[in-house]
């Protein structure tokens, strides 16, 4: 089957987000910052909100699909020259708490735990990459992901990113990742490995 890696665009917002809440389904981080209750919905709705204000007209969003150019894998970058401006962050805010439920104020605090461990000079990233369930395993997310990391070797840039599932390190490693930090979000929070590609 030929799988086909392009950049998305707006009207790619829908499937990415299914496709990304459905690679999500039991991720530790999501469990943790976001409410139980309709958890799969919360999460795709909190991923079409970030694709459709911060990821489509503030980053890049690289997809591999298959020849009915079905959506299988997705990639979510920020890039070092682009950031959201404050005001997009704030008008979001309460969308993403509403969205979040009765789990917002702990994901707050996570995001406040692991924000200083970024680094601070201009780097690429990776906010998400999902592969549907059905289709991992495959070779689909290192393809998602080859478009950045080849234009960062380029450029001589770096690459950042966070994961809180184990299995994704040695993935990540083989892509030339090392493990910065490992810590756990406070109060029974997830654990948190952050990963430089320098």
């Amino acid at each position: 089957m030929a799988i086909v890696v392009r950049r998305a665009v707006a009207a790619d917002a829908d499937a990415a987000a299914a496709v990304l809440a459905d690679a999500f389904a039991d991720y530790p981080w999501t469990r943790w910052t976001i409410d139980a209750d309709a958890h799969g919905q919360r999460v795709e709705d909190l991923q079409r909100l970030c694709l459709n204000r911060l990821a489509l007209p503030y980053g890049e969003v690289w997809l591999a699909c298959d020849e009915a150019d079905a959506v299988l894998s997705v990639a979510v970058w920020t890039l070092p020259q682009s950031a959201p401006p404050p005001a997009e962050l704030d008008e979001m805010g309460e969308v993403q708490a509403t969205l979040e439920g009765d789990r917002h104020e702990a994901s707050v605090a996570a995001e406040a735990f692991v924000a200083p461990l970024r680094p601070a000079t201009p780097h690429y990233y990776l906010g998400a990459v999902g592969t549907r369930r059905d289709r991992q395993r495959q070779g689909l997310a290192t393809a998602v992901l080859t478009p950045i990391l080849e234009r960062a070797d380029r450029g001589g840039e770096p690459a950042f990113l966070e994961t809180s599932a184990p299995d994704n390190v040695s993935f990540y490693e083989r892509l030339g990742f090392v493990v910065v930090t490992e810590t756990a979000v406070p109060d029974g929070g997830p654990y948190v490995w952050t990963m430089l590609r320098p």
